[in-house]
C-alpha cells in the first residue's frame, strides 16, 4: 500500500511540474508577442527611406492644404531639412531683404533647430548649435545618423567640415577639412550604401568671379571621402535637384555660367551619366527640390526664367523622362530654396524666397482626390 501511495506521489509531483512547465512557456509566449507588438508599435522608420506606399494617387488631383501661416522659424531660404525620429525638422538658414539682393553675406544666417511632429507645431530644439550660422548645408541620414556637411557662414565663410548627430539637437564635428574644399549651392544623396555629393559653387575674392562644379564625391563613413569623377557629363551647376529613383541618382536642372537649365540626367554608379531629357517641359529654374515620392519623380516650384521669380508649379514623372504638370489648385506662392519633405505619406512644401524677394515662413501638405 505504501508502495502505491508513492507511485501516486511521483505521478502527482510529475504532473505539477508539467502543469507549471506548460503555463511559464505560454506565458513566455504571450510575453514576446506583447514585446513584439510593442516593437512595431514605437517603430520609427529611419530618415532617407522612401515612405510605405499609401493608397494610390492620381497627380492631376493635388491641391494643397495650409497647415501654418507663418512658422515661429521665421521667414527664412536655404535652410537644411529633413525627416528624423518621427518629426520634420529645419536647421539654420538665411533671412534676406530686397536690399541684399546683391550681398547676402549682410543678411542674417541662424544656426537654430527646430522640429515638429504635425506641421503645425514647431518647438525650438536649440537656439544656436554647435555648428556656426550657415546657409545652404547638406543634411543627411546616413548609418543610423545624421550628417552636416558643406555650406556658407557669415563668419567663417565656406564650410569643409563635417558634422554628426545622434538625435538632431546635438552636434560633434568629426572632420575639419573635407578634401572636396568649400562650397554651396551642392546637392547630397544616400545610394548603395554610400553618401553622396555633387556639385555646387564657390566665389572667388571678386564678387561674380564664380567657381562652378560638376564632381561628384562620395564616403562609405562619411569621413573619408573618394572622387568618383572631376566631370561629371552634365554641366558643371549649382542649386540644382538631386533625388534617389528606381535605383540610380538623378540630377535636374539648376543654374550655371549665368543661365537656368531643365535638364534631366541619371547614374546608376555616379560615374557614367545619360541624359535622359535635354529640353524637359519645365521652365528652365533652379534653387527646386527633387523628391521620390509614390513611385514618382517630383519637382516642386523653383526660380524660373521667364518672369524671374518663384514658379508656381508641380511636375511629376514615372521614368524621369516624361513629364507632365500636377494639380488643379496652387494657394502657395512660388519660391526658390524652399524646402520639400515627405512626411506622414504627404508632400511637404515650407520656406523659401517667393517673389519680389519676399521671404516665407508658410507651411502646406499634399492632398489628393478632389
Amino acid at each position: 500500500m505504501n508502495k502505491i501511495k508513492k507511485i501516486l506521489f511521483v505521478v502527482l509531483l510529475i504532473g505539477i511540474f508539467c502543469w507549471v512547465l506548460y503555463d511559464w512557456s505560454d506565458w513566455k509566449i504571450e510575453m514576446n508577442q506583447e514585446k513584439v507588438l510593442s516593437d512595431e508599435k514605437n517603430y520609427t522608420e529611419p530618415a532617407g527611406e522612401s515612405e510605405k506606399p499609401g493608397a494610390a494617387i492620381d497627380p492631376q488631383t493635388l491641391v494643397w492644404e495650409k497647415a501654418l501661416s507663418n512658422a515661429p522659424w521665421g521667414p527664412r531660404d536655404s535652410q537644411g531639412g529633413i525627416v528624423f525620429d518621427g518629426k520634420m525638422w529645419i536647421f539654420g538658414g538665411l533671412r534676406g531683404f530686397p536690399e541684399a539682393e546683391n550681398n547676402y553675406g549682410v543678411a542674417p544666417h541662424f544656426n537654430d533647430i527646430w522640429s515638429s511632429e504635425d506641421g503645425a507645431n514647431w518647438i525650438l530644439e536649440k537656439e544656436h548649435a554647435a555648428w556656426s550660422p550657415r546657409r545652404s548645408m547638406s543634411v543627411e541620414y546616413f548609418k543610423g545618423k545624421l550628417w552636416m556637411f558643406g555650406g556658407w557662414s557669415t563668419t567663417t565663410g565656406y564650410r569643409t567640415g563635417i558634422w554628426v548627430s545622434d538625435d538632431a539637437v546635438n552636434w560633434k564635428q568629426v572632420l575639419k577639412d573635407a578634401p572636396w574644399g568649400g562650397r554651396e549651392g551642392q546637392t547630397s544623396a544616400v545610394f548603395q550604401g554610400k553618401l553622396w555629393m555633387f556639385g555646387g559653387l564657390s566665389f572667388g575674392a571678386r564678387l561674380g568671379d564664380q567657381n562652378l562644379k560638376n564632381d561628384v564625391w562620395n564616403s562609405e563613413d562619411g569621413i573619408h571621402w573618394n572622387l568618383v569623377t572631376e566631370n561629371a557629363g552634365w554641366a558643371p551647376r549649382y542649386d540644382h535637384g538631386t533625388a534617389v529613383f528606381q535605383d540610380k541618382l538623378w540630377v535636374a536642372g539648376g543654374v550655371g555660367d549665368g543661365k537656368a537649365m531643365n535638364d534631366v540626367w541619371s547614374s546608376s554608379d555616379g560615374v557614367n551619366w545619360v541624359l535622359e531629357n535635354g529640353n524637359a517641359p519645365w521652365e528652365e529654374r533652379h534653387g527646386m527640390p527633387l523628391v521620390n515620392y509614390k513611385d514618382r519623380l517630383w519637382l516642386v516650384s523653383g526660380w524660373g526664367t521667364v518672369n524671374e521669380a518663384g514658379t508656381q508649379d508641380v511636375w511629376y514623372s514615372a521614368n524621369g523622362k516624361d513629364w507632365q504638370k500636377a494639380g488643379i489648385d496652387f494657394s502657395w506662392p512660388g519660391r526658390e530654396d524652399h524646402e520639400v519633405m515627405v512626411f506622414q505619406d504627404k508632400l511637404w512644401v515650407m520656406a523659401g524666397m517667393g517673389p519680389f524677394w519676399v521671404w516665407n515662413s508658410d507651411v502646406w501638405y499634399s492632398d489628393f482626390g478632389r
